[in-house]
């Protein structure tokens, strides 16, 4: 059976996505393929944010959650909005760490889980989750001097997920403001299972 996995070579991928939009990939564990770190293909004519969104619920599927997608890699983010839909989520994706410091910004639902990869041009994944929690804190601080606090919308969970293995990335990660690190290929399974464990 094919590896449903993005090389991690130094040239770019030269087979397309291993999804298509309407075969959603399986949340079985066993069979569910991985996001593997590889060289970042980047869509050459893109000027704009990368945005999709779908709220797509399956028999099985939890309580949505609202996540933001965040990988330069168009194949990664391929499989990461098409698993996530899968399990009943809605999505916004960016392309670099400064368009996902805009989405947190401008969105008007608040995200509750959020997977950042971490080497990306413009902004990597640290500044990003440094610029994000920044926000949260002065949302926060505004809302509970004018005595408007919400329930759950405190602080999302920021997961890294990177090639970077090194103990100092993951101190790096840590000292930003990540909650976990994943160190790619992460299986999908992994995904449902910190998914699943948000809708408790």
């Amino acid at each position: 059976m094919k590896d449903n996995r993005i090389s991690s070579s130094s040239r770019s991928p030269t087979f397309a996505s291993p999804f298509s939009p309407l075969s959603p990939p399986p949340i079985d564990d066993t069979s569910s393929p991985s996001v593997a770190n590889s060289t970042k293909s980047r869509p050459t004519s893109l000027t704009h944010p990368l945005i999709l969104t779908a709220n797509q619920h399956g028999e099985s599927s939890p309580p949505g959650l609202h996540v933001l997608l965040v990988d330069d890699n168009v194949i990664n983010l391929k499989i990461l909005t098409t698993y996530i839909a899968r399990l009943g989520c809605t999505y916004h994706t960016a392309v670099n760490g400064l368009e996902a410091v805009q989405a947190f910004m401008t969105e008007t639902r608040p995200f509750d889980l959020v997977f950042m990869d971490v080497s990306m041009p413009v902004m990597n994944g640290f500044d990003a989750t440094r610029e994000i929690r920044a926000l949260e804190k002065n949302r926060n601080d505004k809302e509970r001097s004018e005595g408007r606090e919400r329930a759950g919308t405190g602080r999302c969970k920021v997961i890294a997920l990177t090639g970077l293995g090194s103990e100092e990335s993951r101190q790096e990660a840590m000292g930003c403001g990540m909650d976990l690190v994943l160190t790619k290929p992460v299986r999908m399974g992994e995904l449902r299972r910190l998914v699943l464990k948000e809708t408790d």
